[in-house]
């Protein structure tokens, strides 16, 4: 952190940008949960839907696997995270603005 607010201070920024810290770390953190979430859900759970689909004899749900609607629907995870991750942060202008770019997202 001391890092951070000596780069501040050198760029004459510590004081527009200090109040902004804390929501920019919680920024950083959400994005890393919904990056990792997207990838925890393309790669174990569609591998588990995979196999799934592949065991079962109904011909519905391997044209679904085919078509990606399984891929398309694993979308859904890191979007309501961002979506219910926004109402943390303390701007209700940004956390709305957030929600809304999570709602076009989803």
């Amino acid at each position: 952190m001391e890092t951070v607010q000596k780069v501040l201070e050198w760029l004459h920024l510590s004081d527009r940008v200090e109040p902004l810290t804390p929501s920019l770390l919680l920024g950083v953190v959400l994005l890393v949960v919904c990056i990792l979430a997207n990838m925890l859900t393309k790669t174990i759970i569609l591998r588990w839907v995979h196999r799934l689909v592949r065991k079962t004899k109904f011909i519905w749900d391997d044209l679904l696997m085919e078509r990606g609607v399984f891929a398309r629907l694993s979308h859904l995870v890191p979007g309501f995270m961002l979506y219910y991750g926004a109402l943390l942060f303390p701007h209700e202008e940004f956390a709305g603005w957030l929600q809304r770019f999570a709602l076009a997202y989803i």
